[in-house]
This record gives structure tokens, sequence and C-alpha cells, in this order.
């Protein structure tokens, strides 16, 4: 297997994406949305006292006790940024807060995924393809610009027919920004708008034409 090009460090922002493997369409059951969330959110501490199928178990009081003492150590080895998940693809912004926390990260989550997949569908073997994708983020402006792609992606690709439904759309980190943050930081992103939630949707309204003609053109080119 070649080795990776990039070089992962702390503190730096990268766009991870990846695909299943025989282009199948995994995140349009809502179980399986709702627990790749789940485990995007479970997996960006490093260390954990239980595993995520026991914490499955226990109540949701509980699990929002086990979270909350989580949080308050120090060892996040990466902070979510923003997400979208796909029919047959997923994309995540994150920053690498300890040494190997995106690899570690991307692992722990795309191997439980797989784990439940496989049982919950009754077969074996991997899902996503073996090395996923990653890009740096080195300005202000690819930082902001990658966050519209992502947020936009179910409407520029025709998921989303009606640009305010992304504004609920549950597969996205979009709610997040606009509503409540939940398993995302969103400060970053939304500093470069002053904070201003409204500012950021109308930035992603005013590009979202442009994108969806882009997207088509991309795959009237393949």
């Amino acid at each position: 297997m070649p080795c990776r090009k990039i070089t992962f460090s702390n503190q730096e922002v990268y766009h991870l994406y990846n695909k299943t493997i025989d282009h199948r369409t995994i995140f349009v059951e809502q179980p399986l949305v709702h627990l790749f969330v789940d485990l995007i959110r479970y997996y960006q501490p490093k260390k954990h006292l239980l595993r995520y199928s026991h914490y499955q178990k226990l109540e949701p009081t509980t699990q929002d006790e086990y979270w909350q003492n989580r949080q308050a150590i120090n060892n996040q080895q990466i902070e979510l940024l923003a997400y979208v998940l796909m029919p047959n693809h997923f994309h995540l912004l994150v920053k690498q807060k300890l040494k190997n926390g995106v690899v570690q990260f991307i692992s722990q989550v795309t191997n439980a995924f797989t784990r439940a997949y496989n049982c919950y569908h009754q077969r074996l073997g991997p899902i996503f393809l073996p090395r996923f994708k990653a890009k740096i983020i080195l300005s202000r402006e690819q930082l902001i610009h990658t966050s519209r792609y992502i947020h936009l992606n179910p409407y520029s690709s025709g998921i989303v027919k009606n640009i305010n439904i992304l504004k609920n759309y549950q597969s996205s980190s979009l709610p997040e920004y606009l509503i409540k943050p939940k398993i995302c930081q969103t400060d970053l992103i939304l500093s470069l708008f002053n904070l201003d939630a409204s500012k950021y949707w109308e930035f992603l309204c005013n590009n979202a034409e442009r994108q969806k003609s882009l997207e088509k053109i991309k795959h009237f080119g393949a």
C-alpha cells in the first residue's frame, strides 16, 4: 500500500472524505445516519472508559453524564468543525489536537460503523475504501469555502431540492451552525462572519446556485 502523501500536524485543519467501495448507498437509512453521527461525536476524545457498544446500552441521562466527564478531560484527539453524510460517502472538516489524532479518529469511527453495519445487514467485509482522502486547509478563504462546499453538498448534488430544507437537514452539521452546536465546534468558522449565523447562511445562499452548476459540470465531464 503506498504511503500517504500528507502529514497530519497538530492544530492544523483538514478536509477528510471517503466513499463506499462499491458505491453502496448507506447513509439513506436514518438509524445508520444517527449511528455515524454518534460515532464521530463519541471518538473525538482519545481515551474512553467504556467501549462504544457498552456506552450505547446506558440510559440517556447516564450517557450525558459520561459524555460530560469525557469532555472535562483534555484529551480531544480532534475537533470536529463540520460534516455531511451523502448516500455513498462522507465529508468531515476537523482540526487535529493530538499526535496521530486524525488517523486514529477515522479508524475508530469507520471500523465501529463497519462492524455495526455488517451486523445490521448480515454481511462481511469492508464498506469504505481502505485509504481516506485528506486535504490540508491553508487559508481562511479555503476554510470558508470548504465549509460552504460541505454544507451545500446535499443541495448541489440534487438530494435536497429546496435550499431552505438544508436548515434542518439531519445528515449535516449545518443545523448546528444555524440553531445550536451539538457535536461541532462552530466558532472558528462563524468567527469569520462575526459570529453571526445569519451572515453565514446568507453566504451559503449566495453561493448555492454556482456550486450546483459546478457540480453538474463535474458530473457531465466524468
